[in-house]
């Protein structure tokens, strides 16, 4: 049955009689929602027409007969604190109104109901899925704004969607707890500008797709903090970016992999001087100004960027007495620009990393398969021990670069190709079974 509101405005007077339950609500009058929240079959606003939320929630137990649970048409206005709580059977969600929804809670009877969106959808509040699947339309992915945050125990299907995040629920911005199918989405915490977040917030996740970093305050403020849900990693399977703000890990031993590349702006920092847990990066680039502070364990990068660099660094990279380990099948470039590393590792025999400008590793430097070499005759220096089971240096001859080690061993299989310029060797030179050539 369906109920059209007309009468003194008052949303009591669209439901007298005690028709609640089983009906399709249509606003088709300016309409206030007053004294108790209704519980209604599926909720409709025609155009031209303002339903004027008091706080309350209107609980929405099934859907019309075009499968909308929620539609406000085209034309339609959505006033004051509305918030729309969807339970029972699944089916569509359309808000084509001027003015939002605030808070908006997906409570289905069932694991496997899936209420998905018609529009893009803008939350003045929050987004609370506690059972069934919110699904955000893989035929359109739309976009998801939320000015509050994002609190998961059922299941989230992001598809190819843009999810943004500007404020949080108890602490935390995005708050997954139960299954995120994150497709390629990308989900951006904060606008830039404004938020509700303060200055910190958490982001608690085992995984998501692309994930950008774009709070209103600039590194080393404008802190989110992240944490794996169950386990001890998160793991970004797109690209990482860090606009502003800094991002971080709560618990300092949990593991970061970003499959993607890794991209910190001017005023955005990766990391804390306490972590110790691994990273696993496809790339890094740091832009003038940004900040990698890295773990004190080993940061793995795996690939490089479209213009052929594993580490592209023309801010702040803080080694933090950590390890960086090259894993990239291929030749990439490393550039520090006046940072330097502390311990590095080329552990993979299709390797090649070339280093761009004169280049300082504070601690050991190993090449256990692979190459090392400089990419346009630039000098080396290794403050500790040099282990050659690949290949260190270049074939090309120069007249210019020089190498400073403190003590190198070639081992079995191993080659030292000494550049023309002059090679300090302040420690012991062992060669057990390698080539120097």
């Amino acid at each position: 049955m369906a109920v059209t509101s007309s009468g003194d405005g008052n949303f009591s007077s669209v439901i007298a009689g005690g028709l609640s339950v089983n009906d399709d609500v249509i606003i088709d009058h300016d309409v206030t929602l007053d004294g108790d929240a209704p519980n209604v079959n599926s909720l409709t606003i025609n155009p031209s027409k303002t339903f004027t939320g008091g706080g309350n929630t209107v609980t929405i137990d099934d859907k019309d007969g075009s499968a909308y649970s929620f539609r406000a048409r085209n034309g339609s206005t959505i006033s004051g604190t509305l918030n729309i709580k969807v339970t029972g059977n699944g089916g569509y969600i359309r808000d084509s109104a001027t003015g939002s929804i605030n808070n908006l809670e997906v409570d289905l009877g069932s694991s496997s109901e899936v209420h998905y969106l018609d529009t893009a959808l803008s939350l003045a509040g929050n987004l609370t899925i506690t059972e069934g699947i919110f699904n955000t339309n893989a035929s359109s992915n739309h976009a998801l704004t939320v000015a509050g945050g994002i609190k998961n125990t059922g299941t989230l299907t992001a598809n190819a969607s843009t999810i943004i995040i500007t404020g949080e629920i108890a602490g935390f911005a995005f708050d997954q707890m139960g299954t995120f199918n994150a497709g390629t989405s990308t989900i951006q915490i904060g606008d830039g500008s404004t938020s509700t977040v303060g200055s910190s917030t958490h982001f608690k996740s085992n995984n998501c797709h692309n994930l950008i970093i774009n709070q209103h305050i600039d590194a080393p403020n404008g802190n989110v903090a992240w944490r794996a849900y169950t386990g001890t990693e998160l793991t970004i399977g797109g690209n990482l970016t860090i606009t502003r703000g800094r991002f971080y890990r709560n618990t300092s031993t949990q593991d970061l992999t970003v499959t993607g590349d890794v991209d910190i702006a001017s005023v955005g920092k990766l990391g804390t001087e306490a972590a110790s847990g691994s990273n696993t990066f496809g790339s890094l680039t740091i832009n003038s100004g940004g900040t990698y502070q890295a773990t004190s364990g080993t940061t793995t990068i795996t690939s490089e960027t479209s213009g052929g660099f594993a580490i592209d660094n023309n801010g702040t990279f803080t080694h933090n007495n950590g390890t960086v380990t090259f894993t990239f099948a291929g030749t990439t470039k490393i550039s520090l620009v006046g940072n330097s590393l502390y311990n590095v590792i080329v552990n993979d025999s299709s390797a090649a990393v070339e280093y761009i400008g004169d280049t300082t590793i504070d601690n050991n430097l190993t090449v256990t398969a692979g190459k090392f070499r400089y990419n346009n005759f630039h000098d080396l220096t290794v403050t500790g021990h040099v282990s050659v089971t690949g290949i260190l240096g270049h074939p090309n001859v120069d007249t210019t670069s020089n190498s400073t080690f403190g003590s190198l061993t070639i081992n079995s299989g191993g080659e030292y190709k000494a550049p023309s310029g002059t090679t300090i060797m302040k420690g012991a030179l062992r060669n057990v079974g390698g080539t120097i050539s």
